[in-house]
């Protein structure tokens, strides 16, 4: 018999000696009464010792994605699109780094200094989690797309279309029409949301995934779930919860981030009632979850 094996034997046994001299205790004490005495001895004998199954939250796809703060005691899910930059320049800057301005480190796990749920060992992980003020920002599904498209395939920054745009069409179209279309032919809104829904959930760009996906909202139990559409009012119930009521919330000038321009009216403009449709199925669950 192994070690371990032996180990479950003995306590087993420990605990079935306890158990039967419990029961003739309580004979002893209360054998006058028949009924009490039974009701008793069933309930005890019908306990059996719990042992709460641990949750492997660090194994989850959403894990490496969501930042967590030992300092601040907190755990955030960045959502692209959804002030997400805004939150990490924060972020770093209470973590105590000089550079936190730096967006390039902050966007990039191997550089921003920051630790994630899926660098912690699920038992680590188990303790810290009932404990931590767990939050995330998310956006209307329609308002988020429009945002995402006009950042990334309508962008005409110098340095963004030499460095980046190339990447992004490529995680729409492919990286062969992406290589054939000139800097100046950008892809319309329509054929934008035609190739997301030709696209599995787990091969989107983060700017477009799904954020019920992102952050596992549904498994996972924040204590906050903001929205950018309550943006100020939202940030302000954060800030009361870290305890940092005095903070200033970054603005784009600070973080250098010009806004997309992703306003209603623009979504009026850009959607038909089809693509509609096929973004109300294609995003389902984002709207069910997040009551949008």
């Amino acid at each position: 018999m192994s070690r371990h094996l032996l180990y479950r034997s003995i306590t087993r046994s420990r605990a079935l000696r306890l158990r039967r001299r419990t029961i003739l205790a309580v004979l002893a004490r209360f054998g006058s009464s028949i009924f009490l005495a039974s009701t008793i001895i069933i309930l005890l004998v019908s306990l059996r010792p719990t042992h709460s199954k641990i949750v492997d939250y660090p194994s989850r796809p959403y894990a490496r994605n969501i930042i967590v703060s030992e300092r601040n005691r907190m755990l955030y899910c960045p959502i692209p699109k959804a002030a997400n930059t805004n939150w990490k320049y924060l972020i770093r800057k209470w973590e105590g780094y000089d550079d936190y301005a730096s967006v390039h480190l902050a966007h990039s796990p191997s550089t921003s200094g920051l630790r994630y749920l899926s660098d912690y060992h699920p038992r680590e992980a188990a303790k810290i989690l009932p404990h931590f003020y767990k939050f995330t920002f998310v956006r209307d599904p329609y308002t988020r797309l429009v945002s995402a498209y006009m950042d990334k395939l309508r962008n005409v920054d110098k340095e963004y279309v030499r460095t980046e745009y190339r990447t992004f069409l490529a995680a729409v179209l492919g990286w062969r029409k992406a290589r054939e279309l000139g800097e100046d032919e950008r892809p319309s809104f329509p054929t934008f949301i035609n190739a997301l829904v030709q696209t599995p959930r787990s091969e989107m760009n983060a700017h477009w995934r799904p954020q019920t996906d992102l952050c596992g909202i549904g498994e996972m139990e924040y204590d906050f779930v903001g929205r950018m559409e309550t943006l100020s009012k939202d940030v302000k119930t954060i800030f009361h919860a870290l305890n940092r009521s005095h903070e200033r919330f970054p603005t784009h000038e600070d973080i250098g981030f010009p806004p997309s321009g992703a306003t209603r009216s623009l979504g009026d403009e850009l959607y038909t009632l089809d693509l509609m449709l096929k973004v109300r199925v294609m995003y389902a669950d984002d709207f069910e979850r997040l009551s949008y």
